[in-house]
């Protein structure tokens, strides 16, 4: 008896500390999803939107926009995430408009952290 009244709060203290150290490093990948490198712009026009939340740790959320864009290259899926915060404002995309996005490709899909100023079409 006089073991288990050391050796469980040792325990219970062992595991907080370690789901609290696990949990500050979720949230910190998780402010940090949206950021990509800026080392392809994307340009052309929206055929497709998609928006929706995906869960991402416990009770962080993210907020997921899905466009595929006809450009010279054919047609596109471009994603955006970003962390799903009650006071953030999405981006809202029509179909039918001309867009230029900046971000980097992962295999097929190009992923978008900025939407630039569309220049006229020539």
């Amino acid at each position: 008896m006089f073991i288990a009244s050391i050796v469980i709060p040792i325990l219970i203290f062992y595991f907080y500390r370690r789901t609290k150290k696990e949990r500050e490093s979720y949230y910190q990948e998780w402010l940090d999803i949206g950021k990509t490198n800026e080392a392809a712009v994307l340009e052309g026009t929206v055929v497709r939107t998609a928006s929706y939340q995906e869960k991402y740790y416990q009770d962080l959320y993210l907020s997921v926009i899905e466009l595929w864009v006809d450009s010279n290259r054919g047609r596109i899926k471009a994603i955006k995430k970003e962390p799903a915060c009650p006071d953030h404002e999405q981006a809202k995309f029509r179909t039918g408009q001309y867009t230029r996005l900046s971000g980097e490709w992962n295999h097929s899909v190009f992923h978008f952290s900025n939407i630039l100023d569309p220049s006229p079409r020539d």
